[in-house]
């Protein structure tokens, strides 16, 4: 499995593998509890929302899915860059993600309806990471061109 995360309880871990199958694992039973698939190509980050309600994925397909998993099912697809997604990262309150792309990008979405809030670029090679400080206040990304940069936000993210 390229890509495991785990829900902050410590109840539940999530894994993506090279088909862009997802699933959802009770650590208590060993068992997966979901299987979706959706992604075209292979699953290369995930994020667990911090009810635990939604899962975020991104793969190497371009697209970050939002998978509902009361419902066990994709919620929104965004194209939300134009080369694979190295990270995904939610806000701790839940209202925002940020995404980080081999596209030289990280962007920032609001998670009620999923709309752009910011795209940023500044690195001169691929954004491998992007974190968001727990106010929501700064935005933090590294890239494979050997800097970290730290964003503001300006009116909000």
């Amino acid at each position: 499995m390229p890509v495991t995360v785990l829900l902050d309880d410590g109840a539940l871990a999530a894994t993506g593998d090279f088909a862009g199958v997802v699933r959802v694992w009770d650590l208590r039973s060993g068992r997966a509890v979901h299987s979706v698939a959706g992604h075209v190509k292979r699953v290369t980050a995930c994020a667990f929302s911090p009810n635990g309600y939604a899962l975020v994925t991104g793969s190497d397909d371009h697209t970050v899915r939002v998978w509902d998993l009361r419902r066990k099912e994709c919620a929104y697809t965004l194209p939300a860059h134009a080369a694979l997604i190295s990270d995904v990262r939610y806000g701790k309150s839940g209202e925002t993600l940020a995404t980080a792309s081999f596209d030289c990008t990280a962007r920032v979405w609001r998670t009620r309806d999923f709309a752009l809030l910011r795209s940023l670029s500044g690195h001169e090679g691929r954004v491998s990471a992007c974190d968001l400080s727990p106010d929501i206040s700064r935005l933090v990304t590294c890239g494979l061109d050997r800097t970290i940069e730290v964003w503001a936000h300006e009116d909000e993210f």
